[in-house]
């Protein structure tokens, strides 16, 4: 692990991206104080940080749970039966 400045980082930014698997995360730091981390990220990882990190996912994720509490539900077969209907009324636009 290393800590560089952001001025650093912008210039050795390759650099850095390049090393990140030998050299491990790179802690970029502004005014001697932390900022930002650079850490390896693979294809496998981007759907679990979308999910953690976006608002509009959470808010939809609070309103599903708060619809449950309040028993607004619907078995299996009515949530198809109501896409049915919808993606007809999509087509029939």
């Amino acid at each position: 692990m290393e800590f560089v400045n952001t001025r650093t980082a912008k210039a050795k930014l390759s650099h850095y991206l390049n090393n990140l698997e030998s050299t491990g995360p790179v802690i970029i730091t502004s005014n001697g104080v932390p900022k930002g981390i650079l850490t390896t990220f693979s294809e496998d990882d981007i759907d679990e940080f979308v999910i953690r990190h976006s608002e509009k996912i959470h808010k939809m994720v609070m309103e599903g749970l708060g619809d449950i509490r309040q028993g607004r539900t619907y078995t299996v077969d009515e949530a198809f039966a109501r896409a049915d209907d919808m993606e007809k009324e999509i087509d029939e636009d």
